[in-house]
């Protein structure tokens, strides 16, 4: 007889802490998601030079192709940085978004997964009922 107790003590569970430690995994999965892509560093250091690549200027002033050089690289290392980070923080973004659009979904079908198995169920024992030889 203890049997037939699982269905209650299933749905009690279902309905209570497994739809708060689901709610939990998805708000999870965001902050992976942000720590994952470096959100925050990346924001934070987002026109700083490609991989801290940069030439140093000299010590003379007067030498203008050392210094014009220099720079030439030092802004073709700021634009690549800019670029690649932008590429990273638009996946991040774009992953964030999809777990944002994904997540009511989930908790809807988490919500209604016990009736559609029900329904199935019901079907099953219909199905066979009716079966014609």
């Amino acid at each position: 007889m203890k049997f037939f107790m699982i269905a209650p003590y299933y749905l009690y569970w279902h309905y209570t802490r497994g739809l708060t430690e689901l709610s939990k995994n998805l708000l999870n999965f965001i902050v992976f998601e942000l720590h994952f892509f470096s959100i925050k560093e990346l924001l934070l250091t987002l026109f700083s030079p490609f991989q801290r690549l940069k030439e140093n200027y000299g010590n003379s002033i007067v030498d203008f192709e050392n210094i014009a050089s220099a720079l030439v690289v030092n802004v073709i290392m700021r634009v690549v940085g800019f670029v690649v980070r932008s590429l990273i923080l638009l996946v991040g973004f774009f992953a964030i978004m999809g777990t944002i659009f994904f997540a009511p979904i989930l908790l809807i079908l988490w919500i209604l997964l016990p009736f559609v198995l029900l329904i199935f169920l019901v079907g099953a024992v219909w199905a066979y009922l009716t079966y014609q030889i």
